[in-house]
C-alpha cells in the first residue's frame, strides 16, 4: 500500500514537472518569435529606413561661416571690418530641458527676454544638433566667469566669432548703413540654406544693396558624431568663400569734416569729382553710430535715435526732396540762350515785381524795389526773380520740362544706394496725372524760379552742378571707382562746344566775386576761383517783412549753395543744402577748401 502511493506521487511530481516545462519552453520559444519578427521587421521591412537614420546619427553637417567682406574708403581707410567677440552657444541636443538650462545659465551670465526669443527663433531654421547663439558680444568678465563652470553645461560653450564693427560710426552711417538680425520676411526672400551660420543681413546702405557681393559662401563639414551626438571627427569640409571687399570713391576724412561741422544743422552735402563722376562725401546731418544697431542690449539707445524728431535715419542726400529755388536758374539761363529765346543782350526791366493779366496776380522779385534793367549776367549774379519770371513765360512748361529732363532732374540716380528719390520736374502731363487738374500759368512763373511743385534732391543738385563744371559733359555719378567699371560712364553731353557755357560759368563765378552777387560774403573766405550759386527752398509763405531771426525755425526757408572748384578744370562739384537756414554758401566753401588743400590742381 505504501509503495504504490509512493509511485503515485512520483508520477504526479513528474506530470507537474513536464508540465511546467512545455509552459517555459512555449514562453521562450514565443519569445524567441517575438523577437525573430522584430529582427526581421527592422531588418528587412524597415532597412531602408534605419539605415537612413543610422547614418545621420553618426554624421553631423555644420555650416562653416564665411567672412563679411570689407569696406574701404578711396584711401583705404576701413569703413566696415569684423572684430574678434565671444558668443554663448547652445546645443539643444546635448541637454533633457532646455529651459531648465537657460534658467541655470542665466545665474552666470545675464540672459534676457529677447536673447531667449532670438534663442528659439534661430532654432527653428537649425538643426537641434547645431549650435544656436543664446547671447552674444560676450563681456570679457562673462567670458571668464563661464571658463570657470563650463564642465557643468556640456551643452553650452564660448565661441569666438566675427563682429561687424563701422570705425567711423556717425561718419559714414548713410553710405555704408549697417547689418542686424535676419526677420523672417527677409529669409523668405532667399535660397534655403543661404544665411546658414550666420544670423546677420544687411539692413541699410551698402550692407543692403551689396548684400550679396559681401555675404560671401558659406562652407560646411561633415562631422562624425557618436550616440550622444559628440564630436569624434571631421569627414568631409568645404571651406567657406569669403565676401567681397568693397572699394569706395568716399573720402572719409572729408564726410568727417562735413559732419564736424554740421553737428548743430539739419541737411546734407554731396561732393563729386566732376571729371569721373566719383562721389567723393555724401553726408546728411544728424546722423547716428550704426554700431548701435549691430550690437546687442542697446534697446534704449535705438529708441532715441527713433524718436528723435530730426531724423537722423533719413538719409537727407538721396532721398531729401526740397525745391530747387534759384540753383536751376544757371541751366535754365543756358537752354534758353542755346534754343535761342534770349541773346546775351537781351535786357528785361524790374520793377520788383511781374504781373499776369490773365490770372490778375503779382509775382514779387526778392528785392522789393527790383533790379532795374537786367540782362542774364547780371540776372545769375544778383538772382534776378522777375527775369526768370519772364523767361519763364518765353519758354513755356514744356521747354522748361526738357531743360530739367536733360539734366537729370525728375530722374532716380544709380549709385548704388537703395531709396533714391526721383524728384519731381513737373509737367502739364505730370499734373493733369497726379493732381488730376490743368496746368495754369502762374505754376509756369513758379517752376521757372525752383518753386511750385518742382523738387530735387541734394544728389541730384550735386549731377547737375557737376555738369555744368564739364561744360555739358554728362558723367554718372557712383560710389565706386571708375577703374572698377573700365572707366567712367559718360553720356550724351548737353550743348557742347557752346561759347554760351563761358557766359554761365562767367556769371556763376560773379555770384561769388562781385559787390552784387548773392554769396559776395564768402568771397574771401575762397582759396580757389569757385562759381556757384545760391537758392532758396521756400518753406513758408510770409506775406509780410518780419525779421528773420523773428521767424519760428520751422517756418524758416531752406538754403542750397551749388558750387565748383578751380572755375576751371574743376576738381570738385558740391550741393549743400540746409533746413531753416541761410548758411549753406559757407558750408560749400569749407567744404571745397578742405578738399582743394590736399588736391594737386595740376594733375
Amino acid at each position: 500500500m505504501g509503495k504504490q502511493a509512493a509511485l503515485k506521487d512520483h508520477f504526479k511530481d513528474r506530470q507537474i514537472f513536464l508540465n511546467r516545462t512545455v509552459s517555459v519552453l512555449l514562453m521562450i520559444s514565443l519569445a524567441f518569435l517575438i523577437l525573430f519578427s522584430r529582427l526581421i521587421y527592422l531588418q528587412v521591412i524597415q532597412h531602408n529606413k534605419f539605415s537612413y537614420l543610422a547614418k545621420n546619427n553618426q554624421v553631423r553637417i555644420a555650416p562653416i561661416p564665411s567672412v563679411r567682406g570689407m569696406i574701404y574708403d578711396r584711401n583705404h581707410k576701413v569703413l566696415a571690418e569684423n572684430i574678434p567677440s565671444h558668443s554663448l552657444e547652445v546645443n539643444r541636443s546635448k541637454t533633457i530641458n532646455i529651459d531648465d538650462s537657460i534658467a541655470e545659465l542665466s545665474k552666470i551670465i545675464t540672459i534676457d527676454a529677447e536673447d531667449i526669443k532670438s534663442f528659439k527663433k534661430q532654432g527653428k531654421y537649425k538643426s537641434r544638433y547645431e549650435a544656436v547663439a543664446l547671447r552674444q558680444n560676450l563681456t570679457e568678465t562673462e567670458v571668464a566667469k563661464f571658463a570657470n563652470i563650463k564642465y557643468d553645461f556640456p551643452e553650452a560653450e564660448v565661441v569666438a566669432n566675427l563682429n561687424r564693427y563701422y570705425p567711423y560710426g556717425l561718419y559714414s552711417a548713410h553710405i555704408v548703413g549697417y547689418i542686424g538680425q535676419i526677420t523672417d520676411n527677409e529669409l523668405k526672400k532667399y535660397k534655403p540654406g543661404t544665411f546658414r551660420g550666420t544670423n546677420f543681413i544687411g539692413k541699410t546702405g551698402l550692407e543692403h544693396s551689396l548684400e550679396d557681393k559681401l555675404r560671401g559662401e558659406v562652407g560646411y563639414e561633415h562631422i562624425e558624431t557618436d550616440a550622444k551626438g559628440r564630436s569624434i571627427r571631421t569627414l568631409q569640409q568645404t571651406l567657406p568663400t569669403p565676401g567681397d571687399n568693397m572699394h569706395l570713391t568716399i573720402d572719409i576724412e572729408l564726410q568727417k569734416h562735413i559732419i564736424d561741422s554740421m553737428k548743430n544743422s539739419i541737411g546734407a552735402v554731396v561732393a563729386v569729382e566732376p571729371s569721373s563722376g566719383e562721389i567723393l562725401a555724401l553726408a546728411s546731418s544728424p546722423s547716428f553710430d550704426p554700431n548701435i544697431f549691430v550690437h546687442e542690449r542697446n534697446d534704449e539707445k535705438i529708441e532715441k535715435i527713433f524718436k528723435n524728431p530730426n531724423k537722423p535715419l533719413f538719409n537727407r542726400a538721396v532721398t531729401g526732396q526740397y525745391p530747387p529755388g534759384s540753383t536751376i536758374k544757371p541751366i535754365l539761363s543756358l537752354w534758353a540762350l542755346e534754343k535761342g529765346y534770349i541773346t546775351p543782350s537781351t535786357m528785361i526791366f524790374d520793377p520788383g515785381y511781374y504781373k499776369i493779366a490773365e490770372e490778375s496776380k503779382v509775382f514779387r522779385d526778392w528785392k522789393r524795389d527790383g533790379h532795374g534793367w537786367v540782362n542774364v549776367n547780371k540776372a545769375i549774379r544778383e538772382s534776378c526773380t522777375t527775369f526768370f519770371y519772364h523767361l519763364s513765360r518765353i519758354l513755356e512748361i514744356d521747354e522748361i520740362h526738357k531743360c530739367f529732363d536733360a539734366f537729370g532732374l525728375g530722374k532716380s540716380l544709380d549709385i548704388g544706394l537703395t531709396n533714391t528719390s526721383e524728384g519731381i520736374a513737373p509737367s502739364k502731363e505730370w499734373k493733369a496725372e497726379n493732381i488730376k487738374e490743368p496746368w495754369y500759368p502762374g505754376e509756369t512763373l513758379n517752376t521757372g524760379i525752383g518753386q511750385g511743385y518742382t523738387l530735387m534732391s541734394p544728389l541730384q543738385a550735386a549731377y547737375m552742378t557737376s555738369i555744368i563744371a564739364n561744360r555739358g559733359e554728362q558723367t554718372a555719378l557712383s560710389l565706386f571707382p571708375s577703374y572698377e567699371q573700365s572707366g567712367a560712364i559718360k553720356q550724351l553731353a548737353i550743348f557742347p562746344n557752346s561759347k554760351h557755357w563761358k557766359l554761365v560759368v562767367d556769371s556763376m563765378q560773379e555770384v561769388i566775386t562781385h559787390k552784387k552777387g548773392t554769396a559776395y560774403k564768402i568771397n574771401r573766405l575762397m582759396k580757389y576761383p569757385t562759381a556757384g550759386k545760391t537758392g532758396t527752398s521756400q518753406v513758408h509763405t510770409i506775406t509780410k517783412r518780419i525779421a528773420y531771426d523773428k521767424i519760428p525755425i520751422k517756418l524758416r526757408d531752406h538754403s542750397w549753395f551749388i558750387a565748383f572748384a578751380p572755375a576751371e578744370n574743376p576738381k570738385i562739384a558740391v550741393a549743400v543744402i540746409l533746413e531753416h537756414d541761410r548758411g549753406s554758401a559757407k558750408f560749400a566753401a569749407s567744404v571745397i577748401n578742405n578738399y582743394l588743400n590736399k588736391v594737386d590742381l595740376n594733375e
